[in-house]
């Protein structure tokens, strides 16, 4: 009977505060903390009536909240919301991640990296490109492409000391032949993968950087980017992709889970593409730190919640949360250069193109 009473007064008291709105965590986890269990609803966020421990997996296409109580104040929570819409459809979770999902805004707001990022006192610009053995032949071929446009501009060609060797013939050749060009080697065993674009941009010595993907091609000189009204004014230049919310292979919506973990309302605007970026470091400091965290936190949850296409949408998402300027590149949408098949009137574009930042 206690059992039974002890139970019905848990209802009860769960039942008053059901009927109250239930309030977003305005801090990181507490230890006061206690998941109570995965809810179901429709897409409109009606409860449903079915229950799952916290322990249990949550598949994509499962609408429903992570149920989270304070149990010192009593107030509850719904962490990790979600529609049928919002995860890709190989995404899984359990309630067990609302502790990591719901701390992750207010860790990176907190986050300082170390060592520190240090900026050259001089007035210094240049190309950043993270590189490893497969992407050598396309690298190369893209800075000899700059120098060929009349592009004078220093690189720093930046890797994992376990990928690439200081020797190897390319790389040797790249400094011989079109320079200036200097290695980086990258030892944060953190660090791996596409990760290496942002470790590069908060670390390179440059105070003012255009960060190229290695299959990217200049078709005139970049250095004028620099200079240009964009940069003076936002210190943070990015360039749209093909994808926007209503058409989107990457699942970037307004239903998508990203913008709860982000703490942001839903923004309405085209997907980024970051085979180029530019940015201000100095001016940038700390969104750069922050985009580390978005590098380094364990465990990843835009990997692990596939919210995100490596670090495709990274760079945009970091400078909203942070609530900073940039300025999107989004007046013209990318284009595409291929082959016009006549025979078989069929057109194979798989280069995009992208404008230069003008008013």
């Amino acid at each position: 009977m206690e059992n039974s009473a002890g139970e019905h007064r848990f209802r009860e008291f769960k039942q008053e505060i059901d009927e109250n709105d239930c309030e977003y965590p305005r801090q990181a986890w507490k230890k006061e903390f206690k998941c109570l269990q995965w809810v179901e609803t429709d897409d409109d966020g009606v409860q449903l009536g079915t229950t799952r421990t916290c322990w249990q997996r949550i598949r994509a296409g499962d609408a429903g909240y992570c149920e989270v109580m304070n149990t010192t104040s009593g107030q509850v929570f719904r962490l990790m919301q979600t529609t049928s819409l919002s995860l890709k459809d190989d995404a899984r979770f359990t309630c067990e991640l609302a502790r990591a999902f719901s701390s992750f805004q207010f860790h990176a707001a907190e986050y300082r990296h170390d060592p520190p990022m240090t900026v050259s006192q001089l007035n210094t610009q240049g190309i950043v490109m993270a590189v490893y053995e497969s992407v050598l032949p396309s690298a190369f071929a893209s800075i000899r492409r700059l120098r060929d446009i009349g592009c004078s501009l220093p690189v720093e060609l930046w890797f994992r000391y376990d990928e690439l060797e200081l020797e190897n013939p390319v790389l040797q050749l790249l400094i011989a032949k079109y320079g200036p060009v200097r290695l980086r080697r990258v030892f944060d065993e953190r660090i791996h993968g596409f990760n290496v674009k942002v470790h590069a941009l908060y670390y390179s010595q440059f105070s003012r950087v255009l960060l190229l993907d290695a299959d990217n091609f200049a078709v005139r000189d970049p250095t004028s980017l620099f200079a240009s009204w964009a940069m003076k004014r936002f210190g943070a230049v990015f360039w749209p992709d093909f994808w926007h919310p209503g058409n989107s292979i990457f699942n970037l919506h307004a239903q998508s889970l990203v913008w709860e973990l982000l703490g942001l309302e839903y923004v309405n605007m085209l997907e980024q593409e970051s085979g180029q970026v530019l940015v201000d470091r100095e001016r940038s400091r700390r969104t750069l730190e922050q985009l580390l965290y978005y590098a380094t936190h364990e465990p990843n949850l835009f990997s692990k919640l596939k919210l995100v296409w490596g670090d495709k949408d990274l760079f945009r998402l970091a400078w909203l949360q942070r609530n900073e300027k940039f300025y999107y590149n989004d007046r013209r949408v990318p284009g595409t250069l291929g082959v016009v098949n006549r025979f078989r009137q069929r057109y194979c574009g798989v280069t995009m193109v992208q404008a230069p930042n003008r008013r």
